[in-house]
């Protein structure tokens, strides 16, 4: 049984009996109100956001609506969960804009298609832009990196089309500069091309003034004196090592000018003082172009690295699933004595960053993770391959042992230079987006690092994650001390806007999470292997200054309920000195706080304030109550510290405690 201990001048139930059951809010009182401050989220970011609830429409367009998230529903994905739909050339969707603009960025969806072998391929459609009635640019959209498939009460996402799958991730997002800026009062438009029969639909756009292109430093080589073309096509890869490589010797920075640059293998930054420098996220492009296991991103083994000022992108659209030699996707593999899942270990950036890197100014897109700094990092070298029962290539990394279907090729590896794990990382005004699993995850031993004023949105996993796992053994110490400040995480499917999984002292605050399906919003879990939560009470982890709204599911991937904090303990480890203060909640879809799993002690709730809950899509014919606090399924204790359970907008009850 939970131990609710009260210290509460506002929770409207203060006064009941909390052995067990279920009490409908009857009444209001006076609250004790608290104060947010002004700056949550990444308030910082230049852009202004146009919504199409705000639009007009014209022709035959039309409102999608899922506004109790039914998630079989694409607008259950868009923003104020609805969107419009534009059909044929004379459908147009069109703003009046406040500000001078030379960048735009629209958040679309378009219809998938399969191929022969019934994998999802996308489709392409253009789009024209108007101002002021005047065409001023074509623009070329492709659902390539969207729609990934679910089977029922299966988690894991597959490329393959079939009856028995439902989608998540039907949208996506296309940047671009246009040639003479928005001014204030002018009115943008979007039309289609053509009649391609494609039913295209736009959440927003959303526009910003764009600076121009960072010329290269003085102290700087470029890459393009070294060979790189930046055209697009031509692999650049050679170049890049080869200026790397000088600019180390000569303790010069690398500058990446204006262009696209096709990268066909992972970028390892190896060498201490490494300095990546970018014209700027909207003028320089690293595609990678090569979708294998681990062939992209750049991965850093070294200090004091710095990458900075660029647009990171490529070729991969998926987060499970290797090709065989016959080009087909292998996502689980049978040895005999388990099912191995094959993970596609596409990051925009993984690796060590040993102490003292900077990671600033960038925008990720379309990689299995955006960021996860873990000891990816090795050393070119051989090692020994041998075959599988199934014949399938089984290739062994000095104790890491890696699945990959026969025929593939890879870039073997040894983990003899290693460096030691992440300390005083600081990433900053980064935009990672539309990534099939986490945004960012500071793992296996990142500490003392610092995530902030950065944008997250359409994730297939938690959008911030600090997973202390340990699989690279005994050398790895527990995450400690990191901070996640003034980021805005939304639109994601699948975990958590924030997931805090073993480790101590981290802080969380001035965050804004919104409008996430099939996710929490705030979880702690002992659901992943690795160290412990921190039991040390004068180094707890705090969550602050914090907006949550509408997160929670009634049913995650797993089959799960989870509220919009959730607070999932177990016999792995115990979930405790966790404290959330000055949290506000907004129309969660299920429970505002759950407490379940047992194993939960020393959770403090202060100065918590609950607007709205149960709005969530039901899935079972019996609908499950929702309530403003949940604590069930084992034992455990929490402190509640003037908490508020409004009652406006409440589609459930109060307190559940059994």
């Amino acid at each position: 049984m939970f131990r609710p201990t009260l210290l509460v001048s506002t929770l409207l139930i203060a006064f009941m009996s909390f052995s067990c059951g279920n009490k409908k809010q009857q009444t209001t009182v006076e609250t004790t109100p608290f104060e947010m401050p002004e700056n949550i989220g990444a308030y910082q970011m230049p852009y202004v956001r146009y919504d199409s609830k705000v639009a007009q429409m014209g022709g035959n367009a039309k409102q999608e609506t899922a506004y109790d998230f039914n998630y079989y529903k694409t607008a259950s994905e868009a923003s104020n969960q609805e969107y419009i739909v534009l059909y044929t050339i004379d459908d147009f969707i069109s703003w009046q804009v406040n500000e001078s603009a030379n960048g735009v960025t629209v958040r679309f969806t378009l219809p998938d298609k399969a191929d022969e072998r019934g994998e999802s391929i996308g489709q392409r459609s253009n789009i024209d832009i108007f101002v002021n009635n005047e065409k001023v640019k074509t623009v070329e959209l492709n659902s390539r990196w969207t729609w990934q498939y679910f089977i029922p009460k299966v988690s894991k996402p597959f490329k393959m089309i079939s009856d028995e799958v439902y989608p998540m991730m039907r949208f996506d997002e296309k940047n671009f500069l246009l040639t003479e800026p928005l001014k204030p009062g002018d009115v943008i438009a979007i039309r289609k091309s053509a009649n391609d029969g494609l039913d295209f639909g736009v959440d927003f756009i959303e526009i910003e003034d764009v600076p121009a292109p960072i010329a290269k430093p003085e102290n700087a080589l470029s890459v393009k004196d070294f060979g790189a073309k930046g055209d697009g096509v031509t692999d650049d890869y050679n170049a890049f090592i080869k200026c790397i490589e000088a600019a180390a010797k000569a303790g010069k920075i690398v500058y990446l000018p204006e262009g696209k640059y096709s990268i066909g293998k992972m970028l390892r930054l190896n060498l201490d003082n490494t300095n990546l420098q970018g014209a700027g996220m909207w003028y320089t492009e690293l595609y990678f172009s090569n979708d294998n296991f681990r062939s992209g991103g750049i991965c850093g083994n070294a200090n004091k690295l710095r990458v900075a000022d660029m647009f990171i992108n490529g070729k991969n659209n998926r987060r499970l699933g290797l090709r065989d030699k016959d080009g087909n996707l292998v996502n689980i593999v049978n040895y005999g004595w388990e099912n191995r899942v094959l993970y596609q270990d596409q990051k925009g950036i993984s690796g060590n960053f040993g102490d003292n890197s900077v990671i600033e100014n960038l925008w990720i897109v379309h990689f299995e993770c955006g960021i996860w700094i873990a000891p990816y990092a090795w050393v070119e070298g051989k090692e020994e391959m041998f075959t599988t029962p199934e014949g399938l290539v089984w290739t062994n990394h000095e104790g890491r042992q890696f699945d990959v279907p026969a025929g593939i090729v890879l870039d073997t590896c040894k983990l003899a230079a290693e460096k030691e794990r992440t300390t005083n990382l600081r990433v900053t005004n980064v935009r990672l987006r539309n990534h099939y699993a986490d945004g960012v995850n500071f793992a296996e031993g990142t500490s003392f690092s610092i995530f902030e004023h950065s944008d997250i949105r359409n994730c297939g996993d938690d959008g911030i994650a600090s997973w202390s796992q340990n699989d690279a053994g005994p050398k790895t110490p527990p995450n400690k001390n990191n901070i996640f400040r003034y980021n805005t995480i939304e639109l994601g499917w699948r975990a958590g806007a924030i997931g805090m999984f073993g480790g101590g002292g981290h802080q969380i605050y001035n965050c804004y999470l919104g409008e996430h399906i099939l996710s929490a919003g705030i979880r702690f879990t002992a659901d992943f292997p690795g160290h412990p939560m921190d039991l040390d009470p004068n180094n707890p982890m705090t969550v602050r200054n914090c907006i949550i709204y509408k997160c929670g599911t009634t049913y995650d991937l797993f089959g799960n309920w989870l509220g919009a904090i959730d607070i999932h303990g177990s016999e792995r480890f115990p979930m405790h000195n966790i404290t959330f203060e000055n949290i506000h909640i907004i129309n969660s879809q299920t429970d505002g706080i759950q407490l379940w799993g047992g194993n939960i002690e020393n959770i403090t709730f202060k100065n918590v304030l609950i607007e709205g809950i149960g709005k969530g899509f039901q899935v079972t014919e019996k609908p499950r109550p929702s309530f403003d606090i949940n604590a069930h399924s084992g034992t455990g204790s929490a402190n509640f510290i003037n908490v508020t359970a409004n009652k406006v907008n409440n589609d459930g009850y109060i307190l559940n405690f059994k």
